[in-house]
C-alpha cells in the first residue's frame, strides 16, 4: 500500500514567492549544465512542468522566470512589473500575464506600485474582452464585385476667378 505520493520533478507546493533556484540546485532535477541553449530549454520544459503540476494541484498561479540561469519565483513586485512588460510581448504570453497578474498580492506593494498594478489590470482586461471578442467575429472576405468608390473624384472643368 502506497502511503505518500511523490511529485516529479520535485514537490511543488513547497515554492515560494521571492525564491532562487540557483543552477547547482537545479541541477537535481534537469542534469548537468553544460550548454547554455540547452539549459535554457530543459529550463523552460521545467517551468511548464511546474505550473501543469500547480494547477492540478490547486495551488496559487506563480509568475516564474529565468535569469543567468537560475529559476526566479517573482515576490509580488517584480511579478508586477514582470508581467506588465510581458504583456507587451505577444497574444498568447499577454494572456498568461495577464492571468498571473491577478494572483499578485497588492497588500505587498508600495501605495505608487499598487496603483500602477491596478491600472495594468484595468487595462489589460479591455484588452482581454477585445481579444477575445474579436476571435469570434466573422472576417470580412474578398467579394466578386469589384469596390464602388464612395469618396468623390476631382473634378476638372473651368476655373472660376
Amino acid at each position: 500500500m502506497i502511503t505518500e505520493v511523490t511529485y516529479f520533478p520535485m514537490d511543488v507546493a513547497t515554492l515560494a514567492k521571492g525564491q532562487v533556484l540557483s543552477i547547482p540546485e537545479l541541477e537535481q532535477y534537469l542534469g548537468k549544465f553544460v550548454d547554455q541553449t540547452q539549459w535554457q530549454l530543459r529550463l523552460m520544459c521545467f517551468v511548464n512542468k511546474i505550473r501543469q503540476q500547480r494547477e492540478r494541484r490547486e495551488l496559487p498561479v506563480l509568475t516564474m522566470r529565468t535569469r543567468k540561469g537560475s529559476l526566479v519565483i517573482c515576490d509580488d513586485s517584480d511579478a508586477s512589473w514582470y508581467n506588465r512588460h510581458m504583456g507587451k510581448r505577444g497574444i498568447k504570453r499577454f494572456s498568461r500575464a495577464c492571468i498571473r497578474n491577478v494572483f499578485v498580492d497588492v497588500t505587498k506593494l508600495t501605495p505608487e506600485e499598487a496603483e500602477t498594478h491596478h491600472r495594468t489590470i484595468m487595462r489589460q482586461a479591455m484588452m482581454q474582452v477585445a481579444i477575445r471578442s474579436s476571435q469570434h467575429r466573422a472576417l470580412i472576405g474578398p467579394s466578386d464585385k469589384p469596390v464602388e468608390r464612395v469618396t468623390p473624384k476631382m473634378v476638372r472643368g473651368p476655373i472660376v476667378k
